[in-house]
């Protein structure tokens, strides 16, 4: 029911140059006399359309807050909000990254799994030729370091070699 209350129940800046004047206040009067308080200005702080926060500000004088004082604290209140939003769209994303980053070494770990597969269902179609299908992948990827081939690559010509055999299996 006090300013903060109010500026997040209507979404409104809520200005207080007098505490002693205005009943909302009498609950937190004594200790605000005590402080030394005498006014204060309640501004919502908005993300995504909603009121996320309160930004409150206090004054030791009456009158401590005036037109001028009060705009600038609104676009105070109005940068807050944009950070927090600012931040919270950064950390989703990032968690979005992680998350992609997850799903793509499990779809790899698969990948390399099925491959293993295949290759040792060659092998025992062609147990003659057991390990074929490994050394001809390591030869590939020792002829493409000499071509300064990149990792990717690489691995490429490492899979594609343990499986060039999979025609046997027909």
């Amino acid at each position: 029911r006090g300013p903060c209350g109010t500026a997040i129940q209507i979404g409104a800046t809520q200005l207080d140059n007098d505490f002693a004047a205005n009943p909302a206040y009498a609950p937190w009067l004594d200790q605000a006399r005590a402080s030394g308080l005498t006014s204060a200005v309640s501004l919502p702080i908005r993300t995504d359309g909603a009121v996320a926060a309160v930004l409150t500000v206090y004054g030791r004088e009456p009158a401590a807050f005036g037109e001028d004082e009060v705009k600038l604290f609104e676009q105070l209140a109005g940068d807050i909000g944009y950070g927090l939003a600012t931040r919270r769209t950064r950390i989703a994303y990032e968690e979005s990254i992680l998350a992609r980053q997850r799903d793509a070494e499990r779809l790899r770990a698969t990948f390399e799994s099925t491959i293993a597969a295949l290759a040792a269902t060659v092998e025992q179609r062609d147990p003659y030729t057991a390990g074929h299908q490994r050394r001809v992948g390591a030869l590939a990827v020792a002829i493409g370091r000499e071509l300064d081939l990149d990792e990717q690559h690489l691995e490429g010509l490492r899979i594609t070699g343990a499986i060039h055999d999979i025609g046997k299996l027909s």
